[in-house]
Parts: structure tokens; sequence; C-alpha cells
């Protein structure tokens, strides 16, 4: 969890601004385990809702709002060009090669998936 950013928990109201309204047939069926649950993409527009000051550090933290959110698609079914726009921005934010577009956790060593997997900027794995 981010102690750096939170996220507002409000969705947007308006069907034209909030795509994942759509999915909620499907999702509550996957939240019922009546069929597979399946890892989504989505494109979201945000902002800045408020600043907390924490009062004992006086750190700020900005709580983003979600503006609109538009599904992109099942994860393994994404247009080759969206995972390249995305796998970039990543490359620029970091300065590191991008994970894998479909692993969304990576663990505290940097490895992903499975558990045998090197981490992504293992020397040996530059070939």
């Amino acid at each position: 969890m981010s102690a750096s950013v939170k996220l507002a928990t409000s969705m947007p109201g308006d069907p034209q601004t909030n795509g994942v309204d759509a999915l909620a047939p499907i999702l509550v069926r996957e939240g019922l385990g009546e069929i597979d649950e399946q890892l989504r993409v989505g494109i979201i527009w945000f902002d800045t809702s408020k600043v907390t000051t924490n009062s004992d550090t006086g750190d700020h933290v900005p709580t983003i709002r979600v503006r609109r959110i538009e599904p992109v698609g099942v994860v393994g079914d994404v247009d080759p060009s969206i995972v390249a726009a995305v796998e970039a921005a990543v490359e620029r934010r970091t300065g590191r090669k991008a994970i894998p577009f479909g692993i969304v956790e990576v663990s505290s060593d940097g490895a992903f998936g499975d558990p045998d997997q090197r981490a992504i900027d293992d020397p040996e794995d530059e070939n």
C-alpha cells in the first residue's frame, strides 16, 4: 500500500465517464465464484481531491480521485499498442525495464510471478 498517495473510494457516476459500471454483472459473478476471476486493464483519468497533513511528521499526502475510467479488456487481450505505451511510460518513470504486462505484484526482492523467476534487474537476465 502506498504511503505517498491515497485513493478516494468513490467512482464517477455518469456512464459517459465510468465504463466500469457496464462490467458490474460480470464482476459480481466473478466475486461470487460463479465464473473465473480475470485481471482487467483500464485507463483512468484522475486529479487530486485533497491533501492531508500528517501532524506528527508534517508530511503532505495527496488523495487522488478517479474522474474517468475506461476498461480496456482482459489483460491477455489488450491491444499490443496499449501494452507498448504502458511499458514505455513505466520505463520513462522508473528508468528500468517494465515488468511483464500481466504482473501486478512484485516482491520486495524484485521477483515476480513464479518464485523461481529472477528479478527484472538480474544481470544474468541480460543476453
